[in-house]
């Protein structure tokens, strides 16, 4: 086999010249095959190859044949301004007469003291245009060698030049390999020191790409929208957790190049509740040549503000129910006296027996300023709120008084009730009275809408925990409340009926918030609505047995 045909042979003399040892362990045998022919081919006892290195620019004499010193041959430098230096420069064999520099040439390998010396041949290995060593025989017989030998001798250095050149692009693409493994893995380490940076920062961060894609974000990002983190990267944020205006705010960033683009947002999660957010995004990266929104990358950035604008909600309530307050209790207090005279003058005529024809009237006077007097009564209930008394409480037991209350009005608007207790819930702490005044005042509010939306309807009232707290659900079938007021619909005073006052749903609102708990509403027209109430659950609760 030649070795052109096995380049691997070589391969380790096309860096003599950095590590000069390599050959000391062992010869090519392919490499020795080559040398022989050229000895035989030239008629020369004696031959060596030499390579050029490419760190020192010298030739390296890396084979030896025909000297006591082959079996173990040794890198002889050649001095680049030396006649035998500059023989690969012919580009052909060249046979010199001049024995002057035989013994730099072949130091104590082709010039001994104790022989006479002669002309010696150099065979030049290049390729294309690069010169890669040479070959230098020295022969023995003094005619010319004919011209046959001679391209015999080129032949055979093409062919080792072709299998060194083979060689040396291996080695090259062997180290490119090895060095782009290394940068990759490098690049590996530094991604991900990099993820695991911005995964334990402190704030909710996240690098999202212009199409929205999730890059890599912080454990707190994730925990802010109450999403596992596990899995989602390179995924859409829409497809994980659904961030009103994202969409707009990364836009503006791409395009933006003045600082961070900010907007509020509201996210709702069904443990988390309802949070708000500023949502802060920066590009990271110009735009190139051609880019659009979907190349660029985005440091997106939450700061939750719930308890900030929870804080603002309360404080602009409180204010707003301070003001109401002075005006009922003064309007209040002004309405009781002449509606006490108005209603103990009417029952004393009515003590009178007065005529058929006025009686109604009377009635009419003493109903309507009865109504009149519960209406200044819940006023001043609303404003001075009466301080719970809180005991331990089987919420159920509370639902089923309730409807055994109203159970003659439900039986009348035709409402079937369906109720769905656990076995064994857990006590609560709170106000009988305000408790039963809560789910009364929901449960006629139900039936009322029912009643009036189809004449009759089915309520579900439901108990279950969650959590460290237990949540009472009355859904109802009627018409369901319109969007623009749901936000309004535990305000004082707002009200959808014709003669209602407005503050049955804001006096429950009140009187939940004293046990500690919280009151919402789910609903879609024309779909029912959905009232929740939900109370803690305390520490030392048994359990209803």
């Amino acid at each position: 086999m030649s070795i052109a045909e096995n380049p691997s042979a070589a391969l380790a003399l096309m860096h003599q010249g950095e590590e000069p040892d390599a050959f000391q362990d062992g010869m090519p045998a392919q490499l020795q095959t080559c040398l022989t022919r050229a000895l035989e081919v030239a008629h020369a006892e004696r031959g060596a190859i030499y390579l050029l290195s490419s760190t020192d620019r010298q030739l390296h004499r890396v084979l030896a044949l025909g000297s006591p010193e082959a079996s173990a041959p040794r890198v002889h430098p050649l001095p680049a301004g030396t006649a035998r230096a500059r023989a690969p420069a012919h580009r052909r064999p060249v046979l010199r007469r001049s024995i002057a520099s035989a013994e730099a040439l072949f130091p104590r390998v082709l010039a001994p003291t104790d022989e006479p010396r002669g002309r010696w041949l150099t065979i030049p290995l290049q390729c294309a245009e690069e010169v890669l060593g040479t070959v230098c025989l020295a022969p023995t017989g003094s005619p010319p060698l004919p011209e046959w030998k001679m391209g015999s001798l080129s032949a055979l250095a093409a062919q080792l030049s072709a299998a060194l050149r083979k060689c040396r692009l291996a080695k090259v693409i062997e180290e490119s390999r090895a060095e782009l493994q290394r940068r990759e893995a490098e690049t590996q380490r530094l991604r991900y020191l990099t993820e695991q940076l911005l995964f334990s920062m402190p704030g909710g961060i996240a690098v999202l790409g212009g199409n929205l894609k999730i890059f890599a974000a912080s454990r707190v990002f994730w925990e802010m929208l109450g999403v596992t983190a596990e899995g989602v990267e390179g995924k859409l944020l829409p497809e994980v957790a659904t961030l009103d205006g994202v969409q707009d705010l990364l836009a503006a960033a791409l395009t933006s190049p003045s600082p961070p683009v900010k907007r509020e947002a509201i996210y709702h999660h069904p443990d988390l509740g309802r949070r708000w957010y500023v949502l802060s995004a920066s590009r990271l990266k110009p735009p190139g040549p051609g880019d659009g929104e979907e190349d660029g990358a985005v440091l997106l950035a939450l700061d939750d503000v719930t308890e900030w604008k929870q804080t603002q909600e309360s404080l602009q309530e409180t204010s707003r129910l301070i003001s109401v307050g002075e005006i009922v209790a003064g309007v209040a207090h002004e309405l009781n006296n002449p509606l006490a005279s108005v209603l103990g003058f009417a029952q004393l005529l009515l003590e009178q027996e007065p005529p058929e024809a006025i009686r109604g009237d009377l009635e009419l006077i003493c109903t309507e300023a009865q109504r009149a007097a519960t209406v200044v009564h819940n006023l001043l209930g609303f404003v001075r709120k009466r301080k719970a008394e809180q005991t331990w409480l089987h919420v159920p037991s509370v639902v089923d008084r309730v409807l055994t209350l109203k159970s003659y009005d439900l039986r009348v608007s035709n409402t079937q009730v369906e109720t769905s207790f656990p076995p064994d819930p857990p006590r609560v702490l709170a106000d009988e009275h305000q408790l039963e005044q809560v789910f009364l005042n929901i449960v006629t509010n139900a039936e009322q809408a029912m009643s009036e939306a189809h004449q009759g309807g089915r309520l579900l009232i439901d108990v279950a925990r969650n959590g460290k707290k237990l949540v009472v659900a009355f859904r109802d079938d009627g018409p369901g409340i319109l969007p623009r007021e749901l936000k309004l619909i535990f305000e004082p005073f707002f009200t959808t009926k014709e003669k209602g006052t407005g503050l049955g749903l804001s006096i429950c609102k009140s009187l939940v918030q004293q046990q500690g708990g919280r009151i919402w509403v789910e609903s879609q027209e024309g779909k029912g609505a959905t009232f929740y109430v939900e109370l803690p659950i305390p520490e030392a609760s048994g359990s209803a047995g």
